[in-house]
């Protein structure tokens, strides 16, 4: 099960060092109540500007009261009450020299960092869940496919579902036999789509709890505001992110900062993903 810690580690910089053990005052990240993969990626680049302000380990505080995490129990980070004193920006302002590391490493490390410190309970968890007995047990190969719909067609025009299918049979160089496919998405209307486009011997894995219908999913602050009003929303997000790091097979859609989350689990040293992998977009428009 612990396949996604696995693949933590691998990738080593001096950013994963200790950075909750460093000495004087933690600077503070006030989250920006956005989606969530943004906004954990927001919290890496805060991470990357207080180690280049410090010329070393940096310890970075987060906001209370986060949508995402409203009872302070997914991540094993600092807290700060109001986050008022002592922030650091999440812009890029400092530009890829300025960090000393290609960009897309420094992802790969602030993403695996946190999710080193991710409360180990949620493995646990995702363990139990029915998802995780549906394709554990089988000796079919696993795919994971993240559909990114919801409300993210207000930023780019959204991937039809074919393409997605037409991904799997690309990455798996498929040829007619069975397969597990474990469908990671906020969006009901996607899962009943996957579901009568695929074939009829593939075996589609859905985490439920982590699906929702709700009409703010498509609205201005769609994620957000789904989070606002489901404390567990963040919860059960990293668990159907573990569920989806069990595959040994991998479709994304880059345009979404969940998928590029699980593309930066997937990046060893070398950059070179450790992971079969196919990106239903075509270009990446928000590759910031």
């Amino acid at each position: 099960m612990k396949r996604l810690l696995n693949l933590l580690g691998y990738l080593v910089s001096d950013l994963t060092q200790n950075e909750l053990a460093a000495r004087g005052a933690c600077r503070c990240h006030k989250f920006r109540s956005g989606g969530f993969g943004m906004e954990l990626h927001t919290y890496g680049q805060a991470l990357w500007n207080a180690k280049n302000a410090t010329g070393g380990n940096a310890c970075v505080a987060v906001s209370r009261n986060w949508i995402w995490d409203p009872d302070e129990t997914l991540f094993d980070l600092p807290r700060d009450k109001s986050c008022a004193k002592h922030l650091v920006s999440w812009k890029g302002k400092h530009g890829p020299k300025g960090w000393g590391v290609d960009k897309r490493l420094r992802r790969a490390a602030t993403t695996q960092y946190l999710m080193a410190h991710m409360n180990s309970s949620i493995y646990a968890d995702a363990m139990k869940t029915a998802a995780y007995r549906a394709f554990t047990g089988s000796a079919r190969r696993v795919v994971s496919v993240h559909v990114r719909w919801g409300d993210k067609g207000r930023e780019m025009a959204l991937r039809p579902i074919d393409e997605y299918v037409e991904a799997v049979k690309n990455v798996t160089k498929y040829s007619g036999e069975a397969l597990d496919v474990f469908l990671t998405t906020e969006d009901a209307k996607a899962v009943a789509a996957f579901r009568k486009a695929v074939p009829r011997n593939w075996n589609v894995v859905v985490y439920e709890a982590a699906v929702s219908s709700d009409k703010v999913l498509y609205g201005r602050h769609g994620m957000a505001d789904q989070a606002r009003n489901h404390r567990e929303s963040g919860y059960h997000s990293l668990v159907a992110l573990v569920l989806a790091m069990q595959a040994d097979a991998f479709v994304i859609t880059s345009g979404s900062n969940w998928s590029r989350l699980m593309e930066e689990l997937c990046l060893g040293r070398d950059l070179e993903p450790r992971c079969a992998m196919v990106d239903v977009t075509p270009w990446r428009p928000h590759d910031w």
